[in-house]
């Protein structure tokens, strides 16, 4: 012996080794794990706005698919024998048996989602080039800290050759599925720039509305951004000054700053912060 150390290779686990574990109970349903690469991969938890960001993949989908694909949520793909990842949305082809008797392969599969907060980094440098190694021939990633949508396409020798970033002001659409497009804002919520527009118009129609002035915009608006209120509140009075304080205090959300009158609204002897 050299007295050195021998570099060891981790042991690689394959599709069917995975699935015998699942089958024998040293995984179970609970376990949140995927195989990528022969290596057995925790999966971070699912919070709030993962969650809320998956549910409006799923409400959003289905009208542009228009019954030309198959949305399958949170479900395995298997790219190889050494890699079944399990992407929180894929497109996939259709097929009589609605992949009843084969879990859907690389051929199959039209666009893979990735909706990312804590697993950005891993998503972007292990899965992405695994998707493109194996032909996926579309990927989003969603990133919830930035409010955007990266797209890939045209995987070529383990990487994408197209990469964009859309943004809640632009059009989010599938290749591979023509008229497929749809506003980026109904998944991403509002952008401030949007948000701020909508704001404007109301001032000017609060300088003559009525008394009771519903809030049916500030709500709408901000329940696509994760505020996580809904419904309509009304006020009386003069309209402006106080619809900007009750936007100065709702709760911070992502991708948008509440401004610092937020912080100038201690007083409120007539209780409009608990209207909203």
């Amino acid at each position: 012996m050299d007295g050195g150390l021998t570099r060891r290779e981790p042991h690689r686990f394959s599709v069917a080794d995975y699935h015998r574990m699942a089958e024998t109970g040293i995984l179970n349903e609970d376990s949140r794990v995927e195989l990528i690469n022969g290596r057995i991969l925790d999966m971070p938890p699912i919070g709030a706005p993962h969650l809320a960001m998956v549910n409006r993949l799923t409400r959003l989908l289905p009208a542009v698919l228009a019954g030309r694909a198959i949305l399958s949520v949170q479900n395995p793909v298997r790219l190889d024998d050494g890699s079944e990842p399990q992407p929180d949305v894929a497109v996939l082809r259709p097929r009589a048996d609605d992949y009843e008797t084969a879990v859907p392969r690389p051929a199959d599969v039209l666009l893979l989602i990735e909706v990312a907060d804590t697993s950005l980094a891993d998503d972007r440098n292990d899965k992405l080039p695994l998707y493109a190694e194996h032909g996926i021939v579309e990927c989003w990633l969603a990133s919830l800290a930035e409010r955007i949508v990266e797209i890939y396409r045209e995987p070529r020798n383990g990487r994408y050759a197209s990469a964009s970033r859309i943004g809640p002001d632009d059009t989010l659409d599938i290749a591979a599925l023509p008229g497929s497009a749809f506003a980026a804002s109904d998944l991403l919520g509002p952008s401030p720039k949007s948000l701020g527009a909508r704001l404007d118009h109301a001032n000017r129609a609060s300088d003559t509305a009525p008394p009771e002035f519903e809030l049916r915009f500030l709500t709408e608006s901000v329940s696509g951004a994760q505020c996580g209120r809904s419904g309509k509140q009304s006020f009386a009075g003069s309209g402006r000054r106080r619809l900007r304080d009750h936007v100065d205090r709702l709760p911070a959300v992502e991708g948008w700053r509440v401004p610092p009158a937020r912080q100038r609204a201690k007083e409120d002897p007539h209780g409009w912060s608990q209207s909203i």
